[in-house]
């Protein structure tokens, strides 16, 4: 350590302290705790400044970050130094894994460690060739090559910024947040419904990679439920676009109002919407839904000087297989649909 005599006293510290419990069981979080003044000093180039840790802990709505890269003290480092932050972090060591589970975890951000050795391999080119499809997905590329060739090539290749070692985490924190509200603004472009303000159904395969992900890991089912509005195309040709505009809108507004957080409302396409019921069994959804219908039908809708009401008719299904695709359970929704419309409309049937 010639040169730091800092990061030689940190070292005698900690063998210091580590000599005197030689008995002691630690555990990995403690180990980190000892070792993380170690981390600070060798990741970054000088003091974190006190404006920046005091932004550090303020900031930041929740987000999934994907850790990638066979530096896990670096990680380790980061974790500790963003631990008020309420971000969720997943890490893995490979490139493959990373690029192949890319679309499974969808993050919010992707921070790539990287030496000089990945920068031209095939996994770390595929790594940034699929987190720019089919959504985008920031990528923060951590070089311990500081050449400025080094830096334009993996620009080149896609990557969103590309910084040095060493690094603060106070500086690394603020760039990462910089990224992940740039994605944020592109998804409400991509995947908001113009009309409505709930989401298209672009959203909806990300949707089924969380619960199914839930169902994965806790075997919590949920249940999806397909919403048609009956008899809209009379409201359209009596009343005007204009009005069965209004319709669509207040539809829209009255799930959100009366849904939970950790469900979802997606307009599936003309007068179709989705309703994901999350940690939802099939008799729970088939009050709810019913509960849903009956509270509709009770709203008074005005636009253009016209007052109506109008009622829905819901298909449903449970997800309990993660196996299935999306597309499965959408088939099985829609023909409960079918029969519910079949029986008259404003009914809910489940299959």
């Amino acid at each position: 350590m010639t040169g730091r005599d800092d990061l030689a006293a940190e070292v005698e510290r900690i063998l210091r302290r580590m000599n005197r419990q030689k008995e002691r069981q630690w555990t990995v979080e403690e180990v980190l705790a000892e070792m993380f003044p170690l981390l600070r000093r060798c990741y970054e180039a000088e003091e974190t400044d006190s404006t920046i840790a005091s932004f550090l802990q303020q900031q930041g709505a929740e987000a999934d970050i994907l850790l990638c890269g066979n530096d896990p003290l670096f990680f380790a480092y980061i974790r500790r130094s963003w631990q008020t932050v309420p971000w969720r972090f997943i890490t893995l060591p490979s490139l493959e894994q990373a690029a192949a589970s890319m679309f499974r975890l969808n993050p919010d951000c992707i921070i790539v460690n990287i030496g000089e050795d990945d920068l031209e391999t095939p996994p770390f080119v595929a790594l940034l060739k699929t987190a720019s499809q089919p959504s985008y997905i920031p990528v923060v590329i951590i070089s311990r090559d500081g050449r400025k060739a080094v830096h334009l090539k993996c620009y080149g290749l896609g990557a969103d910024d590309v910084i040095a070692q060493p690094v603060a985490a106070s500086e690394l924190y603020i760039r990462v947040h910089r990224l992940v509200e740039k994605k944020r603004k592109i998804d409400k472009l991509v995947l908001i419904d113009e009309l409505t303000g709930v989401y298209n159904r672009k959203y909806l395969p990300r949707v089924y990679v969380r619960l199914r992900s839930d169902l994965e890991r806790f075997g919590t089912p949920s249940c999806l439920a397909l919403l048609d509005l009956d008899h809209f195309k009379q409201v359209n040709d009596r009343f005007g676009h204009l009005v069965g505009d209004a319709v669509l809108k207040k539809l829209a507004a009255f799930l959100l109002q009366h849904t939970r957080g950790m469900d979802t409302v997606i307009r599936f396409g003309g007068e179709e919407f989705i309703v994901w019921l999350a940690k939802t069994s099939t008799c729970e959804a088939h009050r709810v839904l019913g509960r849903l219908q009956r509270q509709f039908a009770s709203e008074e809708i005005e636009a253009a000087g016209v007052r109506l009401s109008c009622t829905f008719s819901a298909g449903f299904v449970e997800c309990s297989d993660p196996n299935e695709s999306l597309d499965h359970w959408l088939k099985l929704a829609d023909k409960a649909l079918y029969a519910a419309k079949k029986s008259g409309g404003s009914r809910v049937e489940g299959v």
